[in-house]
């Protein structure tokens, strides 16, 4: 990209797109002026785009053999549809049959519900089989290419994603295996590349909530099955039981050439870091939180440390000590110490909470919260004493798991209504939200309201009916300005940091990129200046009051009347930013 309307596709037979996807002219035509302003967003998106990358053609093998096998491994989609439970009754004259349902309301209702589960199953399951059918095509068209490159396009908040759908890496774990870059390099006598490379074998398996010596150590330890895994994958159980079952494989192909070929080996496959749930980390930094910042790995600890599990433990806790014998709700005759006596016996886990976790800097809410218990259950739990009836027992562990996140998370939840109430100062003028971050890019939010029409259509047997936008208001959304604002103004941070990270590894001379968003992945070979140059980053870049320049930046935007009701910002803790460059876990 050389212009916001110059770069993407070098060919004549695809339209000409902007740099920025926004259909707001415009704000193009505006960013258009400040190329200089905004070097280091076209340097890191240019140098995305210049990565080099081509197919893993065992990965590539293996996964094309199992799904044509239709043997499902990690999120591989089963090629048939389950079967609806058979309906409670035969009768088809319609009246007896309304007559039927009539006396047998619950067992009727029962079996829609079941019904309704599979039917939402099957759907989602077709749609991952398409999916991944145009994955498999894609990585076979490729399969002998020596070089592949993906063009780039951000969002309005400046985030980086491929154009190419299904195959890129940004895709699912196993569209992501699926692709390594085309220049290995030379794994040498540097024994931090083989550490690195064990350690991103162990966080693939799923041994990432210990240490990095003790992930080395898991990888030593396990180094048989791990060959064994690359030398007959189609036989061998150990990778499929993996978190990231194609990328571990991936790992083990890779480990079993450097295990081969000692300092000699080429490396190919990208090495990441990822931050701990990043979006309360950038509030951590941004109000220096020592609390959050403890829970998120911005302070310095002998292992790492985990949000999720400490919600977890709290949120059992509270369960241990409820005691009221009340109902939870007239409608559902189950007392509260029932209730939290049943969660018990279930088991409260990281894995429950870890949802519900990461999405309160995006304005995630209670009822979001309790939606992904409800999903955890259905797709987790095998047996449990509720039935189809999971409304109750799931809103009540959700206030119970709210207010445990709201227990550790306290300053990101000041920042998160104070951004909010900027917001609505800003709507009430109808006045779009407009910044700047630490990397130049100018976000601009501007949600209006959306006009909507009903339309009814046929969808395989059945007829549905949609509420389908038609176009735009001219009126601003208040409520979507509002919700908005703190994810935008997160994801428009995290880019920043993306943008800043590339251009310093670039101007190292590192020149291939795995980036998505808060994970970070280059050769084995480069993460350990990886590693320093993106804490370096983050200080640098977090030393600036960019709570403050978002204030005077709205300030400047609003009328005298409501500069005057602009809220105070919310006090700084006591974190000392410079405690993450000895943090080991901040990117692990």
């Amino acid at each position: 990209w050389s212009h916001v309307f110059k770069g993407g596709y070098h060919s004549p037979f695809i339209r000409q797109m902007s740099m920025i996807k926004t259909r707001n002219q415009n704000f193009l035509s505006e960013i258009s002026n400040r190329i200089d302003e905004m070097k280091p967003v076209y340097d890191s998106i240019n140098a995305l785009q210049d990565t080099s990358w081509r197919i893993n053609r065992p990965v590539f093998q293996v996964l094309e053999t199992f799904y044509n096998q239709n043997n499902p491994i990690g999120k591989i989609p089963p090629k048939e549809s389950l079967e609806l439970p058979a309906k409670p009754t035969s009768i088809t004259d319609k009246k007896e049959f309304a007559e039927w349902v009539k006396n047998n309301k619950q067992t009727w209702t029962a079996w829609k519900h079941r019904a309704s589960k599979v039917h939402e199953f099957n759907a989602k399951i077709e749609s991952k089989r398409i999916q991944i059918r145009k994955i498999i095509k894609l990585a076979k068209t490729f399969e002998k290419e020596p070089e592949i490159y993906f063009p780039h396009q951000l969002d309005f908040r400046g985030r980086a994603y491929p154009v190419p759908m299904f195959l890129n890496p940004q895709g699912v774990e196993h569209a992501r295996a699926l692709l390594e870059f085309s220049k290995g390099e030379r794994m040498g006598n540097n024994p931090e590349s083989a550490r690195w490379l064990a350690i991103h074998g162990a966080n693939q398996y799923g041994e990432d909530k210990c240490s990095l010596e003790d992930r080395v150590d898991w990888v030593n330890k396990n180094e048989q099955f791990i060959l064994e895994s690359a030398a007959n994958p189609l036989n061998s159980d150990f990778w499929k039981s993996a978190d990231k079952p194609f990328c571990f494989l991936a790992f083990c192909f890779e480990w079993k050439g450097y295990k081969e070929n000692g300092a000699n080996h080429e490396t190919h496959i990208p090495v990441a870091v990822d931050g701990t749930c990043n979006g309360l980390q950038v509030f951590s930094l941004l109000l220096r939180d020592e609390v959050g910042g403890a829970a998120t790995n911005l302070i310095p600890s002998d292992k790492p440390q985990d949000i999720y599990g400490i919600v977890a433990d709290r949120t059992i806790e509270a369960l241990q000590n409820e005691d009221s014998d009340d109902y939870y709700h007239p409608k559902y005759e189950v007392s509260k110490k029932l209730l939290a006596q049943q969660w018990l016996r279930l088991g409260i886990n990281r894995k429950l909470t870890k949802r519900p976790v990461m999405v309160v800097p995006y304005s995630g809410t209670l009822h979001a919260c309790r939606e992904y218990i409800e999903k955890y259950v259905v797709d987790e739990v095998k047996e449990h004493e509720w039935g189809d009836e999971l409304f109750f027992p799931t809103m009540y562990l959700a206030r119970i798991v709210w207010a445990q996140i709201n227990r550790t998370v306290i300053k990101a939840r000041e920042a998160m209504d104070w951004l909010q109430k900027v917001s609505r100062l800003a709507s009430m003028e109808d006045l779009p939200l407009n910044w700047s971050t630490p990397s130049g890019f100018i976000v601009l939010q501007q949600y209006r309201e959306v006009r909507t029409r009903r339309i009814e259509t046929k969808l395989g047997e059945g007829i549905v009916k949609l509420a389908v936008a038609t176009e735009e208001g001219t009126r601003l959304s208040r409520r979507r300005q509002r919700s908005g604002c703190s994810p935008n103004y997160i994801h428009s941070l995290d880019s920043s940091m993306l943008s800043l990270v590339t251009c310093k590894m670039k101007s190292q001379g590192v020149n291939h990129f795995a980036m998505i968003h808060d994970s970070y992945g280059v050769h084995a070979t480069n993460v350990d200046q990886l590693s320093k140059s993106l804490r370096r980053v983050c200080v640098d870049m977090f030393e600036e009051d960019l709570l403050a320049k978002f204030r005077d930046e709205i300030h400047a935007m609003l009328s005298p009347r409501n500069q005057k009701k602009i809220p105070p910002l919310p006090e700084k803790g006591s974190l000392d930013l410079d405690k993450v460059l000895e943090s080991d876990y901040f990117f692990a």
